[in-house]
């Protein structure tokens, strides 16, 4: 009836596979449990992750070499054996007891085809030093589902969809994208394409991995150069996300120049400012069409 299928790579997945086993069983379903590391070079969190197999219904594999997540994904898809899939990252946690129950009433009663239940954040900062991450999550991930059924596409984050395995013959991971960021996204616009429709609810999971502001930011300037690769690849055009269409507008007036060089200027203060105990998200987003504009320089 459900497959869960959880790719990972250096992180312990078995918190979450001990909380949905627990609530799969409770719900006395048919159902299977997979976790995928993909070529994990920390050896402890790999033998943690190996306690999964003595859970009943449930599998750990490894992969010998790192596929990158868009292939470890497709392959878990591929290996699902039951009709409905549920992908949850591994740095989750369901917010709810009735999590499992809540897709199963989907499962019985919906016509839909794929479903986001949604993310949260702890209303509790995190270290000083891993506020950014955090801030971002609850001020532009932690949506509700009325607004987020408005823009069903833009909204989606593959961190917890409930999905029929048929979809999935039809749209998958684009394996182009070997590097970090936007996978959701094309995943998204994919679906779009494909007339396949998103429904949104209120079924969230935790977000739980706060990294260090510097490593996000780091992460961030990664996902910047994967978003220009999508756009030099015809992946996705010019004007597909709101910082592509920022630097549209700049290039229209003439001004990206003018910006990059008050964006060199301020660069250290507002790195300083984003590394600090109170980020602020509007220095976060020039920050990225700072980097972003450098990157197109280069082009």
């Amino acid at each position: 009836m459900l497959s869960v299928v959880i790719p990972t790579y250096n992180y312990s997945a078995l918190p979450l596979v001990r909380a949905i086993h627990k609530q799969c069983e409770a719900a006395e379903i048919s159902y299977e449990i997979i976790v995928q590391d993909d070529g994990s070079t920390d050896f402890d969190t790999i033998e943690e992750n190996q306690t999964i197999n003595k859970l009943s219904n449930c599998q750990f594999i490894q992969n010998e070499i790192n596929l990158g997540r868009a292939k470890n994904i497709n392959s878990l898809l591929k290996s699902a054996k039951f009709d409905w899939i549920l992908l949850l990252d591994c740095d989750t946690k369901p917010t709810s007891e009735n999590f499992i129950r809540n897709y199963d009433e989907i499962i019985q009663n919906s016509s839909s085809k794929i479903v986001f239940g949604g993310i949260a954040y702890r209303d509790t900062p995190p270290s000083e030093n891993e506020v950014l991450r955090w801030k971002y999550g609850k001020e532009r991930e932690a949506i509700s589902a009325g607004k987020r059924n408005k823009n069903p596409y833009v909204t989606l984050l593959t961190s917890n969809i409930l999905c029929q395995k048929s979809v999935f013959k039809t749209v998958l991971f684009n394996e182009n994208i070997t590097e970090y960021g936007y996978e959701d996204l094309v995943f998204a616009q994919q679906l779009e394409q494909h007339k396949i429709e998103i429904h949104h609810i209120e079924n969230p999971v935790f977000h739980l991995n706060y990294e260090t502001s510097e490593a996000f930011l780091e992460k961030t300037e990664k996902s910047l150069q994967t978003l220009l690769f999508l756009e030099e690849n015809k992946i996705i055009d010019a004007t597909t996300t709101k910082l592509q269409k920022a630097y549209q507008r700049l290039k229209w007036w003439k001004l990206e120049g003018v910006f990059f060089s008050i964006f060199k200027k301020w660069k250290k203060k507002i790195i300083q400012n984003l590394l600090s105990p109170n980020p602020k998200l509007l220095y976060f987003d020039l920050y990225k069409l700072g980097y972003f504009i450098i990157l197109k320089s280069k082009q």
